[in-house]
């Protein structure tokens, strides 16, 4: 009916636009979890350097705020109302928010964990992490 039409225009313009804030977050973030790969790269052989100087030298560690607000509370709620195709899409966008947060979560524990770290490998690891944050977040 035409107030259920009109419910539906008013969430998927919300959800439109927080797939779009959440597009200009990733977009932001890869550009700067990059800069901090290329100082990895660069910096990771010196074996004089810990993995938080290294962290510093490369702008820091920087993650998207993503958003789902609205989708997740129309799924709990009348999920039926939308159709087939774009409750999938949908799905699949919740899905890979969660796996770059929780990816997110590994690194920044890793991080906290090897702070003074000077060791190749750990610096290694950790760049290996972030490039494959890097891919996840290209969804």
């Amino acid at each position: 009916d035409r107030k259920t039409q009109k419910y539906l225009n008013k969430v998927f313009t919300s959800i439109d636009k927080e797939l779009e804030d959440s597009k200009d977050e990733v977009i932001e973030a890869i550009s700067k979890q990059k800069i901090l790969v290329d100082s990895l790269e660069k910096i990771m052989p010196n074996n004089e350097i810990t993995i938080v100087e290294i962290v510093g030298k490369g702008g820091g560690y920087h993650s998207p705020t993503l958003k789902n607000y609205t989708w997740k509370a129309i799924a709990n709620s009348n999920i039926q109302l939308i159709d087939f195709e774009k409750t999938s899409a949908l799905s699949k966008i919740d899905g890979s928010i969660d796996l770059i947060e929780l990816k997110t979560e590994k690194i920044l524990d890793y991080v906290l964990k090897n702070l003074k770290s000077k060791n190749l490998e750990k610096k290694e690891i950790l760049m290996i992490m972030i490039q494959d944050l890097i891919s996840t977040e290209n969804f």
